[in-house]
């Protein structure tokens, strides 16, 4: 995989012979100078780059770092410095969001229980801050944008919505109704059941994070349980959000548990590889 990087420099990842992830510099007489490197039970990757389009912004939990980090690396000198990491110290640091045009981080973000973004463009914040007003409780996602970033689609929607798009209007506020892809759904999504956050402890005292699903209008004593595990299992993890799976499920009786157990993505290294030689034992604990 290239990536290229101003005019004098483009850039690969390669896996060496000790399984290791590389990042090399391909400069212009082709001669492949590598410049970043992490184990098997590290991780890191290019997110974009600097408004002069001279420095990459690096994100890696490599060495003593436990939760991914967000950095800025000149590929030419090799000097990191540290942007952000979680200001909560729970979690990975998530995405980011970088214009276009003038290349400004418009924000970041970091996934909890639910995702929240810290905002670098005081306009934007204020603009967000009018959708979640009119769109209370729901997950709201920018979907595609204009040049000018001034028309765009949103997505909203939640554990107990069907998921809608919107068209947009930054200058004027207007906002128009596009489309959901469940109509069937939005006639009923009032007897969808909600998705609670929950933490709970394993058999080694480790705490571990899920989703739990109660039915709805039943009680919340002596119910019939489905432990709704989610695939990987190394790196992957469920997220807060409607689920056919689980409402199917819950309108049938049921209560629904989906655990982020150890190995779970998103909540650091040292979760993430707790879970190495630990298939059908702790981790298999975590679940049971």
């Amino acid at each position: 995989m290239g990536l290229r990087l101003g005019r004098k420099s483009s850039f690969s990842y390669r896996t060496n012979e000790a399984g290791h992830s590389e990042i090399l510099r391909i400069d212009d007489n082709n001669e492949f100078t590598k410049i970043y490197e992490t184990n098997l039970q590290e991780q890191a990757y290019v997110a974009g780059w600097d408004k002069n389009n001279e420095k990459m912004y690096l994100v890696s939990n490599k060495g003593d770092v436990n939760l991914r980090t967000l950095y800025l690396m000149d590929p030419n000198t090799l000097e990191i410095q540290k942007l952000e990491s979680d200001p909560l110290n729970k979690v990975d640091f998530g995405s980011m969001f970088i214009d276009d045009n003038t290349r400004e981080i418009i924000y970041t973000s970091y996934t909890y229980d639910k995702r929240k973004r810290l905002w670098k463009n005081k306009k934007w914040k204020k603009l967000f801050k009018k959708l979640q007003k009119r769109f209370k409780g729901k997950e709201i996602g920018f979907s595609s944008f204009t040049k000018d970033y001034k028309q765009m689609l949103i997505s909203v929607g939640g554990d107990v919505f069907a998921y809608e798009t919107y068209y947009f209007n930054a200058d004027t506020g207007d906002l128009i109704y596009q489309y959901t892809s469940r109509p069937r759904l939005k006639e009923v999504e009032k007897y969808l059941a909600p998705m609670k956050s929950i933490t709970y402890k394993s058999s080694d005292g480790l705490e571990i994070p899920a989703y739990l699903t109660i039915p709805y209008g039943m009680s919340q004593k002596n119910l019939p349980l489905v432990v709704l595990v989610h695939g990987g299992p190394k790196g992957s993890r469920d997220y807060w959000g409607y689920d056919p799976y689980v409402q199917m499920l819950a309108n049938r009786g049921y209560a629904v548990l989906q655990p982020n157990f150890r190995a779970s993505g998103g909540y650091g290294k040292d979760f993430l590889n707790a879970g190495d030689k630990e298939w059908g034992r702790l981790m298999q604990d975590d679940i049971t």
